[in-house]
């Protein structure tokens, strides 16, 4: 499994969708946000590999999860009531990224705390090999 920040790469890519789409929604409107979003993500099918994965995944796994993400950040910037301008612009992108990473990370514990409590394997073969 790759890793990034010490958490799959799949954690880190969540946030990073959820930070992207707040950011475009914010100075561009949360419709153009889903717009690009869903162009972004539209060509993913079947199995592969995926931007940053290191490996095999289930592309239509990661599209679903990268759209559930996205619909986070859009939502994430229409609640976000303080203007957002360029001395500001990091403030609002680090609590994108702790709003995105608070419910990120607290999904993949409770997915690894689930498996352990039901001993689900980790790895249930990968049809890429």
């Amino acid at each position: 499994m790759t890793r990034a920040f010490g958490f799959p790469t799949g954690v880190v890519n969540a946030v990073r969708h959820a930070v992207w789409m707040a950011l475009i929604s914010k100075f561009d409107g949360p419709t153009f946000a889903q717009q690009l979003g869903r162009a972004h993500e539209q060509d993913n099918f079947g199995f592969g590999t995926s931007g940053n994965s290191g490996g095999c995944v289930d592309v239509a796994r990661d599209t679903s999860a990268d759209r559930t993400n996205n619909e986070f950040g859009r939502r994430f910037a229409t609640g976000y009531r303080a203007e957002v301008n360029y001395r500001n612009l990091l403030q609002f992108a680090f609590a994108a990224s702790f709003a995105a990473a608070i419910a990120v990370i607290g999904d993949y514990v409770a997915s690894q705390t689930m498996r352990a409590r039901s001993l689900i394997p980790l790895d249930l073969g990968s049809p890429c090999g």
